[in-house]
């Protein structure tokens, strides 16, 4: 009666988890999932199915002879099963991380963030792991990554010159046509970033000129003023902003 008390109360707290949960036994096998683990993975666990370690999440390695499942040459370094094994073990070493599921043709990867522990019932020692789905958070990290690289290429490959500084002068960025345009080899490309650009004007009044017209208007076009180049030398240069 105690024993079923407690599965009635472990189960109800795992029912209403946000986040998937599995229960391994000792052999690894997938003995309870919680709805939120149903739903992610699209498996249903109960005492008369029991579902291999790789079976239930779908992973591509997974075999049909029960006795491959977990020995292909990638297993070894299975984050997850790293994790399981080490709760089973009652490790608390590598037992937390996030790890991405290749699973075969037709379904698509996951990305989920992982944690096991030990679980201790009635003599019978359990792993304990704790799922969330984090696909769509690691697709919009690439997405991310990819349009930050296709803004960078853009920004070094445009013949024109290309800065970013804050209103007060100091320099962010800069592509290599600004530095080649102010004269600047890209051997003292540090130096020049940490100058004030202010001090570049030959004539203090058109920095502030144009402050001023960015801070009302929110742009300038065309704004023509002299500067002082890297070697000391004065070109004209025409800045939009």
């Amino acid at each position: 009666k105690t024993a079923s008390n407690l599965s009635v109360s472990l189960e109800t707290v795992a029912s209403a988890l946000p986040i998937g949960m599995l229960l391994f036994d000792a052999h690894e096998n997938v003995v309870y999932a919680n709805p939120a683990a149903e739903t992610l993975f699209g498996n249903k666990a109960s005492v008369s199915r029991y579902f291999r370690r790789g079976d239930y999440p779908a992973c591509r390695n997974g075999h049909e002879t029960p006795d491959d499942c977990g020995r292909s040459s990638e297993c070894p370094d299975c984050f997850l099963l790293q994790a399981i094994r080490s709760a089973l073990n009652g490790k608390d070493e590598n037992t937390a991380g996030e790890t991405k599921i290749e699973r075969p043709s037709g379904l698509s990867p996951l990305w989920i963030k992982y944690q096991a522990r030990s679980l201790d019932v009635f003599g019978s020692r359990l792993a304990q792991l704790f799922i969330d789905d984090i696909t769509g958070y690691k697709q919009t990290e690439e997405a991310l990554r990819i349009s930050e690289k296709s803004y960078r290429d853009l920004f070094n490959d445009l013949p024109v010159g290309l800065y970013k500084t804050t209103l007060d002068g100091k320099i962010i960025d800069a592509n290599p046509a600004c530095l080649s345009i102010s004269g600047c080899p890209e051997t003292e490309r540090e130096a020049w970033l940490a100058q004030d650009t202010r001090q570049s004007y030959v004539r203090p009044e058109d920095a502030e000129k144009l402050r001023e017209h960015l801070l009302i208007e929110g742009q300038i076009n065309a704004f023509e003023a002299p500067f002082k180049k890297w070697d000391g030398s004065v070109a004209w240069l025409s800045n939009s902003a």
